[in-house]
């Protein structure tokens, strides 16, 4: 990495951290879980006051122009302060919009300066990491894109407007934007175990007008498939931060906490304990700058899938063992640390678990079409 790109990657993070910080943490975590499923609207107004839903919006386009490696950066930053807000998801669904025609770049004005949050929910053409979330299908008409049947699960759904979807109209892929209070279309609400929330779209004759219609690439890889792949290396990158949080809180525990009049973190069996899970840490971290410098190449879809994979597994094993190292006092709920391992629970299977990309990786190469769910060869 050239020593320009390291100071612009220090100065995002930086700059993220600060807002993180302000509208994240603990404290924000948990009172989300009481509170009525919504927005925050106070968070949202200080990410677009700072720019950083135009992170991917070409130059051009009125936006920062930069990649994956930045927004894996943002990612990152986010997740050290289980920031619950869909930054991330929200930075893709500009990119994907400012690659369109059409309507498209006025929607994605609109999601830049914060009118709207539109944000992605991958249908059926795209990959999905259960073949029962999607089963929508989608009829042209004269008076726009007819819809009827679900996408399930969408993280974070409570926030969005509307929901920016890639289907197949007879011979053509076209990206679409349904609107939540388009007539027909019903949604549902889940809360997850860190409070943030999945949500099941249910169309019925929804009607999508002509203007949130867009046509995708004839040919290539469309603009939603580039962002699915963007969103897992966002998420593998935030599960790096959140890891790296809490093998810092974990850190600084063994350091104080003192048993047998020296500090617990002097005994062996804890310093193993602490070493493989920095190994797991930097393992992650290293898979997801590869991820970013391969993104855009023969080797962004592998990348991008060995890098989720392994954030995957690797969080739950390092938040089960921060929760080890506190004792005790690490299962108790008024303690950090297990807000972590919560976070962990919901983002390691978003968009796919470990075991999801590695039989995603096998079928598109076109083997392992009946793997069974514990093929463990990619990692």
């Amino acid at each position: 990495m050239d020593q320009s790109a390291g100071e612009n990657e220090r100065l995002i993070a930086e700059s993220v951290a600060q807002l993180a910080t302000a509208h994240g943490g603990p404290a924000a975590m948990r009172a989300s879980r009481e509170q009525p499923l919504s927005g925050d609207a106070a968070t949202w107004r200080a990410f677009v006051d700072a720019g950083w839903l135009a992170l991917m919006v070409p130059e051009s386009k009125g936006g920062a122009g930069l990649g994956a490696r930045e927004l894996a950066v943002l990612a990152e930053q986010t997740g050290r302060e289980l920031l619950l807000a869909p930054v991330a998801s929200a930075i893709v669904a500009a990119h994907v919009l400012s690659r369109l025609g059409g309507a498209a770049g006025e929607r994605m004005e609109e999601l830049r300066d914060g009118r709207r949050i539109w944000l992605p929910a991958w249908s059926g053409t795209d990959p999905w990491p259960s073949d029962e979330a999607h089963a929508l299908n989608a009829a042209e008409t004269s008076s726009g894109v007819v819809l009827n049947g679900s996408v399930l699960r969408v993280p974070d759904g409570h926030w969005a407007d509307g929901y920016l979807l890639e289907l197949r109209c007879a011979d053509r892929v076209r990206t679409v934007l349904l609107r939540r209070d388009t007539h027909g279309l019903r949604q549902s609400h889940s809360r997850t175990v860190d409070g943030s929330a999945l949500t099941d779209l249910v169309c019925t004759d929804a009607l999508v007008e002509p203007d949130d219609v867009f046509d995708s690439p004839a040919e290539g890889e469309t603009a939603m498939h580039q962002g699915f792949r963007a969103m897992r290396l966002g998420v593998a990158a935030e599960l790096v931060g959140m890891m790296d949080r809490a093998l810092s809180l974990t850190a600084d525990y063994l350091k104080v906490r003192r048993q047998f009049g020296r500090p617990i973190g002097a005994f062996q069996a804890m310093q193993q304990l602490a070493a493989s899970a920095y190994v797991d840490l930097q393992a992650s971290r290293a898979l997801v700058r590869e991820a970013c410098v391969a993104a855009g190449g023969d080797r962004g879809e592998v990348a991008a899938a060995a890098a989720k994979a392994r954030a995957s597994e690797a969080a739950l094993r390092v938040t089960k063992t921060a929760i080890q190292c506190h004792g005790a006092i690490g299962f108790a709920d008024e303690h950090d640390i297990g807000l972590f391992h919560r976070r962990a629970l919901v983002l390691s299977g978003r968009f796919g678990n470990a075991c999801w990309q590695r039989r995603a990786y096998l079928k598109s190469r076109g083997i392992g079409r009946d793997v069974g769910r514990e093929v463990r060869w990619i990692s």
